[in-house]
This record gives C-alpha cells, structure tokens and sequence, in this order.
C-alpha cells in the first residue's frame, strides 16, 4: 500500500471539497492516488476503560481509529468515537 506525503494528500483533498467537488473517481483516473471511501479495520487493542480499538487506513491516505464506545462489538446503534488522520468525532454506527 503506498503512502503519500501530506502536500500530495492535502492537493487530492481540495479536489474533492468544494467548489471543485471531484468525484473519487475522477481524483484517482487524474492522479492514480488509491482514492477509497472505506476500509476495513482490525482490532488493535482494549483501552484502560475496556473499549475495544480497532485501527484501519484508507488507500494510504488517512490512518483512521475506532473507539467503541459501548464496550462491545461495534453494531448499528453502537456510540463510537472515530478518529481520522489525527481529528476526532463521535457518532452512531449506523445499519449496513
């Protein structure tokens, strides 16, 4: 899986947000970046607060973190905490 520098990453970036608004497509056919809307994450670990952590990257992009926050397996309905590429949110899981 190839990394990209951060200049790289933040150039593909601004192609995607507006006003330019490329799709994943386009930005991957102009640039031959990995460009992926998900990826698969694996457990790492348990935190001192016995949520599950589970630890994934999309195409090289981005690494990207999973708190659940629930303390069990994620699932529709789980409160988890996702961090990606070092920014931080919360949320719900939602139905596959």
């Amino acid at each position: 899986m190839p990394r990209y520098s951060e200049a790289f990453k933040a150039k593909v970036v601004e192609k995607m947000m507006p006003p330019n608004a490329r799709t994943v497509a386009d930005v991957h056919r102009e640039t031959g970046a990995r460009v992926v809307e998900s990826s698969p994450l694996r457990f790492d670990r348990t935190n001192d607060q016995g949520q599950r952590i589970y630890r994934g990257h999309v195409g090289g992009m981005a690494d990207v973190v999973l708190v659940d926050l629930a303390e069990t397996q994620p699932r529709a309905g789980s409160e988890i905490s996702v961090g990606y590429d070092g920014r931080w949110g919360r949320g719900v899981c939602g139905v596959p």
